[in-house]
C-alpha cells in the first residue's frame, strides 16, 4: 500500500525547495527549511518518539505554537507509524475547554505533544495524561536519527482531523493515505499547479485547507510553500498583498471573509494613500481558491476589478469551491467565476464541478433519487478522496452515509451552467470568519453562562446572511424573564452579556440579538426543542419587525439619555476614529464609551490606531499599548494631547497633575472590580494576559508615574500609595475592594488596604502574587545595573540565567552602555512588540530603580482583614527551592493578617506566573480564591 511517506521521501534530497516560515507579519524575515532538512529533522524527532516508548498506531495529539513545529512533528509521527491528530484552537471559556479536552481524551486516548508555553491550556487533563514538549522529545532522541529501515508508516490511516467540538462533541475524520494522495493529484491537475508554483498559506495546521490544499500538495509537486501566522494577516490584511509582491506568490487559499476584509482594508487605506495600487505587483498571482462559506459575487468582483486586476492579477484568479475535512479540503471547483455569476445575476458563487477523485449527485434527501436540473436537493459525494468513517464513532458514520455508500454533505444544492450551486444547509451550523460553529453549541454555551434575565431553554442561534453582506452572520433570538418594555436597562444588560459571551466563544459579535416572547418562537417540538428554521422564516417574513423596531428605539433612547458626548477635539477625534473602525454611528459614541464594549477586537485595535494616526497627522507611530490601555475617548485624549505636543518638542508643565494611575483593562461585569498593582518594573503590560480571561468583573491596573513626557517618579512610598488609593476610590467609591499586587506591587497593595480599612472601607479580597512581607534586604541588593537586568529578563529580552552570567561584567559599564548591549542582543520581534528603544529602556530602568529605592527601608506593620498568597518558583537569588521560599519567606504573612492567610500554589516562576503558558491555571485559581471570599 502506497503511503504519504513517499511524498516526503520523493523530496528527501531536495535542498533548494521547501518551506518558508514567517515569524510575524510581512516586515519580518522568513526562515527556510528545505524538504531535505525537513526529512532529516523529522527522522531525529521520530527517534525521540521511539526512545520515549511511543508505539505503532499510537494517536499523537499535537498542540504547537508555530507552523514549523507542526510540520516537523506531523512528519515525525507519520514516519514512525503514529497517527498525528492536531488539536483545534481552544476557546477562552475554561468550562468549554475542559469538556472538549475530556471528550478527546476519552475518544482518542492520545499521547500528547504540546509546546511548553501551551501546557497550561491542557491543565484539566494533565493529571491523567503525560504531556511531552518538543524539547522533551529531542532530548529523548539524544542525537540519534531514525534509520530508513525503521520507517514504518501506518497501513491505512495517515492522520485524524478534528471537525469541531468546543462543547465536547468533536468528531475525528479518518484521513487515509489513499485519499490524501488522490486529493493532491486531483487538485494539482484541476488547478494547473506545478513544481514552479509558489504556495502561500496563513491557515492554521489544524485545518485541512493547510494540510492538503497547501502543505502536502506543494510537497507532492516539489514546490516552495510560504507559511505566515494567521493573526498577522488578519490584523493587517494588506500584508497579504505585500508578501505576494515580495515572494512572487502564485497560489493561495483564502475564505470569503478574508477576501472581504482585504477589500475593506484596501478601501480604508486608499482614503489616505491615493497611490496605493502602484505599491504592489501581483502579476505572479494565478489562483486564489476560496471555500468554507459562500463567496459573494459582488464583493469578489469588486475586489478583482478595483484591487487585484489593476495590480496585475488575472480576472479569473478567484476559484470558489466546495470541500470538507471529509474530502481532503477543496474537491469541487468553479473556474469560470465571476463572469457566469454576473451574467446570471447570482449573488453567490456556484461551487462548480468535481475534480478527478470525486463524484457528486443532487438527490431527494428521502428517496435518494436524482432531482431535475435546476431543482434543489441534497448534495452527496463519493470517490477516492472521500473519507470512509469517523474514528470510533459508528453512529455518526452511519448517519453520514446513504445505504449505497454516498456521503451526505448536509448541503442543499442545485445544478446550473456554472455547476453545483449551494442553496443552504440541512445541518444546524453557522460559518463565521470561515470557521464552522454549531447552533446547538452556541445555545448550550449561552444557557450555561449564568446570564441574569435569560429565560432557560428559550435561546436560538441562527445562521443569517444579511442582504448585501459578504459573509454569513449570526442572529441570537432569546426570551427574557422580564418585561423588556418596562425594563430597558435590563434588556441592555442581557443583550450586552449575550454579545460578550458570543464574542468570547467565536470572536464575532452577532448581527442581531433580539428578545421575543415565548409564543413568538412557534412552540417547541415534543422533545422540547425550538425550530430554528421556523424562527428564521418568521424573521424573514417580517413577523418580528415590531419587536425589533421597539427594542432598537428603546435602546437608542437609553443610550442617548446616558451618553456623555466628547468634550475636547482629541476626544472627538478618538470617537470618530472608533466610529470609522467599527462602522458605528458617531453620534452614539460618548467620551466614556469603551472600544472593546462595542465589539472591538485585538485585530481591529491596530486599525483603530492607524486611523487615529491619520486623523492626528502623526509622522511617527502612536504606541499601540497607549491605545490599548486607554480604550475610551476620555482616557485616551490626554495621552494624544501629550503625544502630539511631544512630537513638536513640547512637554506639558502639569504632567504630574494630570497623571492618573488607573489603567482600565476590562470594563464588563457586575462583580466588584479587581485592581492589579504593578510589579517593580512599574508597568502593567504583564496583566494583559490575565485580564482577557476575566469577564464577570471590571479589571483595572495601576501604573507608576514617570512613563509619560514630563512626569516625575514618586519620591516616597506614602505619596505613591495615597495617589493609588485615591485612584481606586475614584473608580469604586463604596467598595468592597478586591486588590492584588504582583511582586513589589503586593507591598504597595498591603499599604493601600490598610489605608482603606482605616477609612472603614471593606477589603473583600487582597491578593499577593509571590512576594514576602519583608523585602528591604532584597531591595538593598538591587543597584541600577541589577534593576535593568531584572527588567530585561522580566520583559523577555534575555533569559534569567544570561542576566546572572553577564551581571559582573555589566557592572563595569555605565547604565547607557548596559542598555545598548541589551538592545543589541534582544530578539528584534520582542523589541518591536514592546516598541522599545535604548532610550525608552533606559527611562524604564530609571523608573524601576526609583521604585526599588522607595522600599529600601520598608518594614511592614499592622494588619489587613485577609490575604491570599500565590506561590511561584522563587528567583535564584532569594531561595533555592519553592518549599524553602514558602516556609522561610512567605509564611510570615500570617503576622500581618487578622484571619488565617491562604496559600495557593501557582504554575511557573516569579517572572512567568502570568505568562501565556501559566495564565490559564493562574486565572482559574484566582477566580476560585475570589469566590471563596464571597467576591
Amino acid at each position: 500500500m502506497s503511503s504519504i511517506v513517499n511524498i516526503l521521501k520523493s523530496q528527501s534530497d531536495n535542498h533548494t525547495r521547501g518551506l518558508y516560515f514567517y515569524p510575524g507579519a510581512a516586515k519580518t524575515k522568513p526562515s527556510f527549511t528545505s524538504y531535505a532538512s525537513l526529512y532529516t529533522q523529522a527522522l531525529t524527532i521520530a527517534a525521540g518518539y521511539k526512545s520515549a516508548g511511543f508505539k505503532y498506531n499510537d494517536i499523537v495529539l499535537l498542540y504547537m505554537s508555530s507552523h514549523e513545529a507542526y510540520a516537523l512533528h506531523y512528519w515525525a509521527a507519520v514516519l514512525i507509524g503514529l497517527v498525528p491528530t492536531i488539536l483545534t484552537p481552544l476557546t477562552n471559556d475554561p468550562k468549554q475547554v475542559e469538556a472538549h479536552l475530556t471528550h478527546l481524551k476519552n475518544l482518542l486516548d492520545p499521547r500528547i505533544i504540546a509546546s511548553s508555553e501551551l501546557h497550561a491550556h491542557l491543565d484539566c487533563i494533565s493529571e491523567n495524561s503525560e504531556i511531552y514538549s518538543p524539547e522533551d522529545i529531542i532530548a529523548k532522541a539524544n542525537g540519534k536519527v531514525l534509520q530508513e529501515a525503521d520507517i514504518n508508516s501506518t497501513e491505512d490511516l495517515a492522520c485524524l482531523m478534528l471537525t469541531s467540538g468546543s462543547t465536547g462533541n468533536a468528531k475525528a475524520v479518518e484521513m487515509r493515505h489513499e485519499a490524501i494522495q488522490a486529493a493532491v493529484r486531483g487538485k494539482s491537475h484541476a488547478l494547473g499547479l506545478t513544481s514552479e508554483t509558489k504556495f502561500l498559506n496563513w491557515i492554521n495546521f489544524d485545518h485541512v485547507a493547510n494540510l492538503t490544499e497547501c502543505h502536502l500538495t506543494a510537497m507532492f509537486l516539489g514546490a516552495d510553500q510560504y507559511h505566515v501566522p494567521g493573526a498577522a494577516l488578519l490584523t493587517n490584511p494588506l500584508d497579504f498583498l505585500q508578501i505576494i509582491n515580495d515572494q512572487r506568490i502564485n497560489f493561495n487559499f483564502s475564505p470569503n471573509f478574508f477576501l472581504s476584509a482585504l477589500l475593506d482594508s484596501f478601501n480604508r487605506e486608499l482614503k489616505h494613500n491615493g497611490d496605493l495600487r502602484s505599491k504592489y505587483d501581483l502579476s505572479s498571482l494565478k489562483k486564489i481558491t476560496s471555500g468554507g462559506e459562500a463567496s459573494s459575487t459582488k464583493m469578489c468582483a469588486t475586489l478583482i476589478e478595483q484591487v487585484l486586476a489593476p495590480m496585475g492579477a488575472p480576472r479569473e484568479l478567484i476559484v470558489p469551491g466546495f470541500g470538507q475535512t471529509e474530502t481532503c479540503a477543496g474537491s469541487i471547483f468553479n473556474k469560470s467565476f465571476p463572469a457566469q455569476e454576473i451574467r446570471d445575476s447570482r449573488a453567490y458563487a456556484a461551487v462548480g464541478f468535481p475534480m478527478n477523485g470525486i463524484e457528486m449527485r443532487i438527490v431527494d434527501p428521502e428517496t435518494f433519487k436524482p432531482v431535475a436540473e435546476g431543482q434543489t436537493g441534497e448534495l452527496q459525494i463519493a470517490g477516492p478522496v472521500v473519507f470512509r468513517k469517523y474514528f470510533r464513532n459508528e453512529k455518526a458514520t452511519k448517519e453520514n452515509f446513504t445505504p449505497d455508500g454516498w456521503s451526505r454533505t448536509g448541503d442543499r444544492a442545485y445544478m446550473s451552467s456554472s455547476g453545483c450551486v449551494l442553496a443552504g444547509r440541512d445541518k444546524d451550523s453557522i460559518i463565521t470568519n470561515g470557521v464552522k460553529y454549531f447552533s446547538s453549541e452556541i445555545e448550550y454555551m449561552l444557557e450555561n453562562a449564568g446570564i441574569e434575565g435569560l429565560l432557560p431553554s428559550w435561546v436560538a442561534a441562527v445562521p443569517y446572511r444579511p442582504e448585501g453582506h459578504a459573509t454569513e452572520d449570526i442572529i441570537i433570538f432569546f426570551a427574557p424573564s422580564f418585561d423588556v418594555a418596562k425594563d430597558v436597562n435590563g434588556l441592555k444588560d442581557v443583550v450586552e452579556a449575550i454579545a460578550d459571551r458570543v464574542v468570547m466563544y467565536c470572536a464575532h459579535r452577532p448581527y442581531r440579538i433580539l428578545a421575543l416572547p415565548t409564543e413568538a418562537f412557534g412552540g417547541k417540538s415534543s422533545l422540547g426543542k425550538i425550530s430554528r428554521n421556523k424562527v428564521l422564516k418568521a424573521y424573514d417574513a417580517g413577523a418580528f419587525v415590531k419587536f425589533e423596531a421597539e427594542q432598537k428605539l428603546a435602546l437608542e433612547e437609553l443610550r442617548r439619555a446616558q451618553l456623555v458626548p466628547p468634550e475636547t477635539d482629541f476626544e472627538r477625534k478618538a470617537a470618530a476614529a472608533m466610529a470609522e473602525t467599527l462602522n458605528l454611528d458617531y453620534k452614539f459614541i460618548g467620551r466614556h464609551d469603551n472600544f472593546f464594549t462595542f465589539g472591538g477586537s485585538s485585530l481591529e485595535l491596530v486599525r483603530y490606531k492607524n486611523i487615529l494616526e491619520k486623523y492626528l497627522g502623526l509622522t511617527e507611530e502612536l504606541p499601540l499599548i497607549t491605545v490599548l490601555r486607554n480604550p475610551t475617548p476620555a482616557t485616551l485624549a490626554p495621552y494624544l494631547d501629550r503625544y502630539l505636543r511631544t512630537q513638536f518638542g513640547e512637554v506639558p508643565d502639569n504632567a504630574d497633575d494630570i497623571y492618573d494611575p488607573i489603567v482600565p483593562l476590562q470594563l464588563k461585569g457586575s462583580k466588584p472590580p479587581l485592581f492589579l498593582i504593578h510589579p517593580g518594573v512599574g508597568e502593567v503590560l504583564v496583566f494583559l494576559n490575565l485580564a482577557k480571561y476575566i469577564t464577570d468583573r471590571p479589571v483595572y491596573a495601576l501604573r507608576a508615574r514617570g512613563f509619560n513626557p514630563g512626569e516625575t517618579p514618586f519620591t516616597d512610598m506614602n505619596t505613591l500609595t495615597d495617589a493609588y488609593m485615591e485612584g481606586i476610590e475614584r473608580t469604586n467609591p463604596d467598595g468592597p475592594y478586591c486588590i492584588a499586587g504582583y511582586s513589589y506591587g503586593a507591598c504597595l497593595g498591603f499599604e493601600i488596604c490598610k489605608k482603606l480599612e482605616a477609612k472603614n472601607k471593606e477589603i473583600g479580597w487582597f491578593g499577593c502574587f509571590n512576594l514576602p512581607p519583608h523585602i528591604k534586604e532584597r531591595m538593598q541588593q538591587l543597584d541600577r545595573v541589577e534593576v535593568v537586568l531584572n527588567l530585561s529578563y522580566f520583559l523577555g529580552l534575555m533569559t534569567e540565567d544570561y542576566a546572572h552570567e553577564i551581571s559582573p561584567e555589566m557592572h563595569k559599564y555605565t547604565p547607557e552602555q548596559v542598555v545598548e548591549h541589551i538592545v543589541s542582543i534582544a530578539p528584534p520581534a520582542r523589541l518591536q512588540e514592546l516598541e522599545l528603544t535604548a532610550s525608552k529602556l533606559l527611562n524604564w530602568g530609571s523608573i524601576a530603580e526609583n521604585l526599588q529605592a522607595l522600599a529600601r527601608g520598608y518594614e511592614p506593620t499592622g494588619t489587613v482583614s485577609n490575604i491570599n498568597v500565590f506561590i511561584a518558583d522563587p528567583l535564584a537569588a532569594v531561595a533555592k527551592t519553592r518549599q524553602e521560599w514558602y516556609e522561610k519567606k512567605l509564611t510570615p504573612w500570617k503576622d500581618f493578617t487578622r484571619t488565617e492567610p491562604v496559600f495557593i500554589d501557582a504554575k511557573g516562576a516569579h517572572y512567568t506566573i502570568l505568562a501565556p503558558e501559566n495564565v490559564v491555571d493562574f486565572q482559574s485559581k484566582m477566580r476560585k480564591s475570589l469566590e471563596a471570599r464571597g467576591m
